[in-house]
């Protein structure tokens, strides 16, 4: 597992291996429901991807919107994970 974010300029820590995703495209999707059920959500994205021609590339990225909270935990089925596939064209 990687976590990301976003930067607009390279980040040197001791201990940190920094990557750096360019010139690449991407489909994204808004999945709603408990994590762990996005297959479905990436198994469409994937054949919009082979439709077009596209080759999709690694990483694939989840962004989670909301969530359990650390104070009021929130119903799964109102959980919002946008799920990103990268690709050449």
């Amino acid at each position: 597992m990687e976590a990301g974010m976003e930067s607009h300029k390279e980040i040197q820590i001791k201990g940190l291996n920094y990557k750096s995703i360019e010139n690449l495209h991407a489909v994204k999707t808004i999945y709603r429901g408990n994590y762990g059920g996005q297959g479905s959500t990436y198994l469409r994205l994937f054949n919009y991807c082979h439709k077009k021609g596209y080759t999709p590339k690694l990483p694939i990225i989840e962004h989670f919107v909301k969530g359990p909270g650390s104070i009021l935990i929130s119903r799964p089925e109102n959980y919002i994970t946008e799920c990103i596939v990268l690709f050449e064209k």
